[in-house]
């Protein structure tokens, strides 16, 4: 009878052990499980602050790999391509531009790989006939390999108009003050003279 009573206990005590291991284990899972969503819920507000940066800008911004295939674009570049996204990730630059600009390109992002740091580039689209400033950045793996390049383009078309007219503004002073037979006396805004 003692014997009973004590395998009795013993099986109490076994079962005690085991809910509290379970119980235990369920905690650990519910604390998991929330420790998940939680860092899910700060990916998808990190995703949405990134996308909102990218999408939002004027830059035309993309990302290609080695081989200048399109892995990304956003909305302004997609519109300056005027094609959507699906008939654009997954092809090449070459398929999307001339020899010329393919050619400029394959070699910055190339360079770009072999030196692992971020370049910018001054191009003359022929699509659309406008000045861009290209920032192209390397995308690394956590072993520091460079996997992919990103490349913003910043339309800078008014500056290159600015920059032209400036040039054209000064040739032609230039001009002036060259073919004149008179002496010319220039003030600067510190009040001091020069003779031409």
């Amino acid at each position: 009878m003692i014997r009973a009573q004590v395998i009795i206990i013993v099986a109490i005590a076994a079962a005690l052990i085991v809910a509290t291991n379970l119980n235990s284990e369920r905690r650990k899972k519910s604390i998991l499980v929330q420790e998940m969503r939680k860092r899910t819920n700060e990916l998808w507000k990190s995703e949405a602050v990134y996308r909102s940066l990218v999408e939002s800008t004027e830059d035309s911004i993309y990302l290609v790999d080695k081989d200048c295939q399109y892995l990304f674009m956003n909305e302004k570049h997609l519109s300056r391509l005027g094609l959507p996204v699906d008939k654009t990730i997954g092809r090449t630059y070459r398929e999307l531009n001339s020899p010329e600009e393919t050619k400029e390109l394959v070699e910055l992002v190339n360079q770009v790989f072999e030196t692992d740091k971020s370049m910018q580039h001054e191009h003359r689209s022929q699509r659309d006939n406008k000045y861009f400033l290209r920032t192209l950045s390397p995308i690394k793996e956590p072993d520091g390999r460079v996997v992919a390049v990103t490349v913003i383009s910043k339309d800078i078309t008014a500056l290159k108009q600015t920059e032209n007219d400036l040039i054209e503004m000064k040739d032609y002073l230039d001009d002036i003050i060259n073919s004149s037979a008179d002496t010319i006396t220039i003030v600067d805004t510190n009040n001091c003279a020069r003779l031409e």
